[in-house]
């Protein structure tokens, strides 16, 4: 053998090698290496152990439930996409998922959605709200729907480009003027006040789609300035000054959690701190509220679990209410509690079964069992794009105050 053969040939070899750890690698490190919880970086459980079945049906989901399982599960699986997810923003600058956007100066931003909704799908938004308002109105209810503006809406010049920024006629614009012109629910838009803010400090984390708390706090401002021309007797607002404020590095993101690069975007900004105390307190919510996966005594016990929240304050002037809200109010209860005499807070997101579990966003039984003077549905313009509610009022009320919407 020659000395260009035997160089080749050892070429071959180490190729094969390395060829040879690249795919044991994953299947060796595949109990001994720490990998990310799926529930924290993708918001979803990873697949299980495909289920024991030797029916012909089994058999034949085998393959696709292995396949599934092994998708998650594969050693050096996070690694993997962290450095996959490195790769498209360092050297292609572009984002690992479409419908996250790399906008300027090191933002992280949802693409902004397009899509108008159709006659149809207008029609079914105002057939709901109708029936809300008519339901509540009969039991004597004040009805404030406040929508929230997404990031997009407040810095559109942080996308990447012109072509991505909404126009004025966007679904959001028809959702408020559909509600405006065919029923008289108080609404309050807070996109106008948040851009009318931007100069007062930042209002959304680079690396979040969540407000800041800054902005959350702008929100409640406007919120309670609302319920006290309806109850003079609420305490106005408190004004930013009787907060504390503290700097806080957010290094989990949620958008630079889904692109598996939290380390990469990091954020930092003042946050607002404690209140001063002014006499609400936090007792549990009733057990029949709660989805049934989810009511056990250590989490109804729990005053603070968040999908539930109820305070009280011995004040008898002051109005009850009930709100239902996501995420970004979730910080900013404790300020809206020293305004009710009774306040229960639905937040939507079901932290155990990672969905939604009030149907649409409205749950009779509750409002029905709390009775109060006002419901406060808090919604962000996100939630209008991700399904058009396809519930009637009938369905909704036949269902206890605890079910499950899956």
């Amino acid at each position: 053998m020659g000395p260009i053969a035997s160089c080749t040939s050892y070429r071959d070899r180490l190729l094969i090698l390395f060829f040879c750890i690249g795919i044991a690698a994953p299947l060796a490190t595949m109990r001994s290496l720490p990998q990310k919880d799926l529930r924290a970086a993708e918001n979803r459980d990873p697949a299980p152990w495909p289920r024991a079945s030797w029916t012909w049906a089994g058999l034949a989901a085998f393959p696709g439930e292995f396949d599934a399982f092994f998708n998650d599960h594969f050693g050096l699986r996070s690694q993997m996409v962290h450095f996959r997810s490195l790769l498209h923003v360092v050297l292609l600058r572009e984002s690992p998922k479409p419908n996250i956007v790399l906008g300027k100066h090191g933002w992280l931003l949802t693409r902004p959605e397009k899509r108008l909704f159709t006659d149809n799908q207008l029609q079914q938004w105002l057939h709901v709200y109708q029936e809300r308002q008519t339901w509540l109105k009969s039991r004597n209810i004040r009805y404030l729907l406040v929508v929230a503006p997404a990031k997009e809406d407040i810095y559109p010049e942080m996308l990447p480009n012109r072509k991505m920024r909404m126009g004025a006629n966007s679904g959001r614009e028809q959702f408020l003027s559909l509600l405006r012109g065919n029923t008289d629910i108080e609404i309050l838009d807070l996109k106008p006040l948040l851009l009318s803010r931007k100069s007062q400090g930042r209002l959304f984390y680079t690396n979040d789609f969540h407000w800041s708390p800054l902005a959350a706090f702008f929100g409640y401002q406007a919120i309670i300035e609302t319920v006290g021309k309806w109850y003079p007797s609420v305490l106005p607002p408190l004004p930013t000054q009787d907060t504390t404020q503290d700097n806080l590095k957010v290094t989990d993101g949620n958008l630079a959690r889904a692109i598996a690069l939290e380390d990469y975007f990091v954020d930092e900004l003042p946050v607002l701190g404690s209140i001063p105390a002014r006499g609400a307190r936090a007792i549990p919510a009733p057990a029949s509220y709660y989805p049934p996966e989810y009511a056990t005594p250590a989490v109804i016990q729990d005053v603070n679990n968040g999908i539930l929240h109820v305070t009280v304050k011995d004040d008898p002037h002051l109005p009850t209410a009930v709100f239902f809200h996501d995420s970004f109010l979730m910080r900013s209860r404790d300020f809206y509690s020293e305004h009710f005499r009774r306040a229960m807070y639905v937040w939507n997101w079901h932290p155990a079964l990672k969905t939604y579990w009030n149907t649409a966003w409205f749950n009779p039984s509750i409002i029905e069992a709390e009775h109060p003077d006002i419901f406060i549905e808090f919604l962000i313009t996100n939630r209008i794009y991700e399904s058009v509610p396809l519930n009637d009022m009938r369905s909704l009320i036949e269902k206890p105050a605890g079910a499950s919407s899956r």
